[in-house]
């Protein structure tokens, strides 16, 4: 009977209970507020060039005449622009013309113009040459018309015109090294690289007939477009301190062909050309992806100039020696890889090498620093040329490596041993790193046979 009516007194308790639940379950009157919508209204603009002339495209010099010619730029857009026109003069001479008021030369190039255009919901019109014509020098004889027997060809006089919004950019000249220019030869390409720099495109594959690397002597960004480069580029000039140039390579629709496929030429008096595929003689060279081959050294740095400066910075891209070349060789200058893939492979007696670091320079460090990446090598990952002097160091801080079964982590030549260049503070290795690291402040684990370094 007792605990009959514990349970009559509990179950009566939570009768009670849930009755007091349910009378206080009505609307509570909380302290509360809400706002009206605040609706923000996004307005699309528009940047639109084009080009067009009435005068027609085909011309006769006759010496002391005048002709009309009237190439108009029309811009329809809507915010603040710059607009340019790019005039290639192969007339050789034989055409005078004027560019119009209101053009300014661009900054650093010979054969471009701009102006900047107000925003306007109405189309502006801009004529690029004075008075709209050309005109022809009554001195002009038949000497200056004929080469030889025959009349000159390709007398020619092109214009371009694009247009770009003028914000976020600093200027005209930061504005106009933003837009792509398609380039399908190797004149073309040359060009661009040499006169005018900007956003590079190639069109179609693009072969180098002669051999010469081709220089990079203005800012510049190439985009393979999935399109094959037969030659090499060399970025800036061989003089010592010469001016920096900044060169980016990518090929972000890369289809598995290579971005450049290079051979080192070897001329018949001595000496050799396109020594790498990429050479950068005064700094910087920036990858960013793609595919590149070579059968000396894929990427070559050999910086002219005194300060500590990098030469070269690798964030991607598949990299692969031909032979036994080697994928970066390091010269003078600093080399930093933050990622890609590198293959090294041998051929009979010789070995490639990921990674070749020579000396060049007693004032200018040789340091190659690698922070990711895979390297993968037939004979052996790292080539040391050691010479006392001169500061030189591989700095090892991550990625993955790897050595056909037989093959070195290391070898050196000269009088300074690899302990005292190469340095690793990370990264997994399928051949025993110990020797080059600091066991005191890391750690060296094996697991199914490889070695991980990891800081302790």
């Amino acid at each position: 009977m007792k605990d009959n009516k514990k349970k009559v007194v509990i179950t009566g308790l939570a009768v009670v209970l849930a009755a007091a639940m349910a009378l206080g379950g009505g609307t509570y009157a909380y302290l509360q507020g809400t706002t009206e919508d605040v609706v923000n209204n996004f307005n699309t603009n528009k940047v639109l060039v084009e080009l067009n002339e009435t005068t027609g495209n085909d011309y006769n010099i006759i010496p002391g005449t005048t002709q009309e010619k009237d190439p108009k730029v029309t811009v329809d857009a809507t915010v603040d622009s710059y607009v340019y026109v790019e005039v290639t003069d192969a007339t050789k001479g034989l055409v005078s013309y004027v560019i119009a008021d209101g053009w300014e030369k661009l900054d650093g190039y010979d054969n471009v113009y701009y102006r900047e255009v107000k925003s306007s919901n109405e189309k502006q019109e801009f004529y690029v040459l004075k008075d709209n014509k050309v005109t022809y020098d009554a001195a002009l004889g038949n000497s200056d018309m004929m080469e030889g027997d025959a009349l000159k060809d390709g007398v020619a006089l092109t214009f371009k015109a694009h247009a770009i919004q003028s914000e976020p950019f600093a200027n005209a000249v930061d504005a106009y090294k933003q837009m792509p220019t398609f380039v399908s030869s190797a004149a073309d390409l040359k060009e661009m690289l040499q006169q005018n720099g900007g956003n590079i495109i190639l069109q179609d594959n693009i072969t180098v007939e002669d051999g010469i690397q081709l220089g990079i002597l203005k800012d510049s960004s190439i985009d393979f477009n999935g399109k094959t480069f037969s030659g090499a580029f060399e970025n800036g000039t061989t003089t010592n301190g010469g001016p920096s140039v900044n060169l980016v390579l990518r090929d972000p629709n890369n289809n598995g062909g290579y971005s450049i496929d290079s051979e080192l030429v070897k001329l018949p008096g001595g000496g050799m050309r396109q020594i790498g595929a990429v050479t950068a003689w005064q700094p910087t060279i920036t990858i960013e992806s793609g595919k590149y081959r070579h059968d000396n050294a894929v990427v070559y740095c050999q910086l002219q100039r005194s300060s500590e400066t990098v030469g070269v910075v690798i964030n991607g891209g598949t990299f692969e020696g031909k032979g036994n070349a080697s994928v970066v060789a390091d010269i003078i200058g600093s080399v930093e890889i933050n990622g890609g893939t590198f293959n090294a492979t041998k051929e009979g007696d010789g070995s490639g090498e990921c990674i070749y670091l020579s000396w060049g320079s007693q004032r200018v460090p040789t340091i190659t620093t690698i922070n990711d990446g895979t390297f993968n090598a037939d004979g052996r990952l790292f080539y040391i040329k050691s010479q006392s002097g001169y500061t030189q160091k591989i700095e090892v801080k991550g990625g993955n490596f790897n050595v056909a079964p037989g093959g070195k982590l290391v070898e050196v030549s000269g009088n300074v041993p690899a302990t005292d260049i190469l340095v690793i503070t990370g990264g997994t290795f399928n051949v025993d790193p110990s020797d080059y690291v600091d066991i005191e402040h890391y750690n060296v684990t094996k697991s199914n046979d490889k070695w991980t370094v990891t800081a302790k």
